[in-house]
């Protein structure tokens, strides 16, 4: 095993740390980017919602003529849907119920569902940067020992419940603050 240094790429992610934060910040800034240029181009215009609150897709607004089908065969939607979940599951929680209402039509989808996907792909391009932030938690020791003197607790049960949190925080604490001190 080889040490790489500090990852900058992991499953189509770009990750940005930040040391003085103790914070890191996962995009997927490249795929969203490739994603949009392959299914739509670049006349993409940015949104401000992944979905629009007026339109309520259905399973009547399918084509039902053999030449709407096969014009509807001829766009990428199943791949943009599938895509668009690659995202959700990676690091765009926020447009996730956007995302279920399309994906629900992956067999009957029809140009109204086509542009839901597509005003989902403008959201994306007006939010291209965002990701998940995560953050290492540091407990203070004053807290801990603020939990040992609640005026909460005043039962025995109680003060051993108290006792038994406090605990398992120093516990995490520790765990979340030793690998930083080997990296450091």
């Amino acid at each position: 095993m080889k040490d790489l240094g500090i990852v900058k790429h992991i499953l189509g992610c770009e990750v940005k740390h930040d040391p003085h934060a103790c914070t890191s910040y996962l995009t997927q800034h490249q795929y969203t980017k490739k994603a949009m240029d392959k299914c739509f181009g670049p006349e993409l215009t940015p949104s401000d919602t992944p979905a629009d609150p007026t339109v309520i897709l259905t399973k009547a607004r399918s084509p039902t003529t053999a030449a709407d089908k096969a014009k509807m065969s001829k766009i990428p939607y199943r791949e943009a849907v599938g895509t668009l979940l690659w995202l959700l599951l990676g690091t765009r929680p926020d447009i996730c119920y956007a995302v279920s209402q399309v994906a629900k039509y992956n067999d009957c989808y029809g140009m109204e569902h086509w542009q839901a996907v597509k005003h989902i792909f403008r959201y994306l391009k007006g939010t291209m940067n965002l990701g998940l932030k995560s953050a290492v938690l540091i407990i203070q020791e004053s807290f801990l020992t603020g939990l040992n003197r609640s005026k909460i607790c005043r039962t025995s049960k109680a003060q051993s419940a108290d006792a038994k949190i406090r605990d398992k925080l120093k516990i995490q604490t520790f765990s979340w603050l030793q690998p930083l001190q080997i990296q450091i």
